[in-house]
């Protein structure tokens, strides 16, 4: 009767440990999008960078280097606030991000953004052939 109670209290305590650490994650996970989001679709290239890993922090320069030489600022609407919907860890260092981004002009637009984790961080993950902030069906000024 006790090894039964003894493994019915470590059962139980596995599981809150499981829970509380993936509690945990969903946290961090959900402020590096919020500040990564917040910062990339407001232009502010320099802050979205901290946010990112090394693959997507070059072409956010490279976003940057075209924005200084175009010479003006980009047309898009700022974004209001970004309301992270879902989050799905995949495994220990992936996950995604669903997102709401209610923008100054009452549009609004819901994305999804891929998660990595990198030294014991999460950080945004793009790849230059999946990179969007937007979704195709919501870009109207490329022209």
């Amino acid at each position: 009767m006790t090894k039964l109670t003894l493994h019915f209290i470590l059962g139980i305590s596995i599981f809150l440990m499981t829970t509380s650490c993936q509690h945990q994650e969903k946290k961090e996970i959900k402020t590096s999008a919020s500040n990564y989001l917040q910062a990339l679709l407001n232009d502010d290239f320099a802050s979205a960078i901290h946010f990112a890993d090394d693959e997507t922090r070059n072409f956010i320069a490279f976003l940057a280097k075209l924005d200084e030489y175009s010479g003006q600022q980009s047309k898009k609407e700022k974004v209001a606030s970004i309301n992270i919907t879902n989050i799905n860890i995949t495994n220990d260092s992936l996950a995604t991000v669903s997102f709401v981004a209610h923008f100054a002009d009452n549009t609004r637009n819901e994305d999804i953004l891929n998660m990595k984790k990198v030294n014991h961080q999460w950080v945004a993950h793009h790849t230059k052939e999946g990179f969007s902030p937007y979704t195709p069906n919501n870009i109207t000024d490329l022209a």
